[in-house]
């Protein structure tokens, strides 16, 4: 479980940005927003830039968000305001960096593509940190490709 503060008074003053942990696929995360007001906080609501498929949460009295068993899809910037009777105040940033395993997308073949009855092999990886690939046949790796 990670835990991220970020410090945002009603007055939109930022005090500190922080640094996130290490996040992987699978992980909890908690995300608190500190903020200070006068008159005192009567809502803090969580976004994300630019919004995502998962439910954020809106009004809840502490300004904690736990999401848990994050993925890829949680990758992103957030921010959280915090409103009083006076008006709103925006937290600077958090950017959530999902770490996860590599996902083969796509693999093909194209017969027509070099001359001599080549064949050429196509593969799309999804990875963070990006991921090596090595091509193996007839349990031999091959020397000869290209990444792009």
């Amino acid at each position: 479980s990670h835990t991220l503060l970020t410090d945002a008074p009603v007055n939109t003053t930022v005090h500190f940005a922080p640094r996130l942990p290490r996040v992987e696929s699978g992980d909890n995360v908690t995300m608190t927003c500190v903020a200070h007001g006068n008159p005192s906080l009567t809502s803090f609501s969580w976004s994300r830039v630019p919004p995502s498929g998962r439910q954020l949460p809106h009004n809840p009295t502490d300004g904690i968000w736990i999401l848990m068993n994050v993925t890829a899809e949680d990758s992103g910037r957030y921010l959280c305001e915090a409103s009083n009777s006076e008006g709103p105040g925006t937290s600077a940033h958090l950017d959530l960096d999902v770490q996860y395993a590599p996902v083969v997308m796509n693999l093909s073949q194209d017969e027509t593509c070099g001359g001599d009855g080549d064949v050429c092999l196509f593969c799309e990886v999804k990875a963070n940190p990006s991921a090596a690939i090595t091509w193996w046949a007839w349990g031999s790796d091959v020397p000869e490709w290209t990444q792009d």
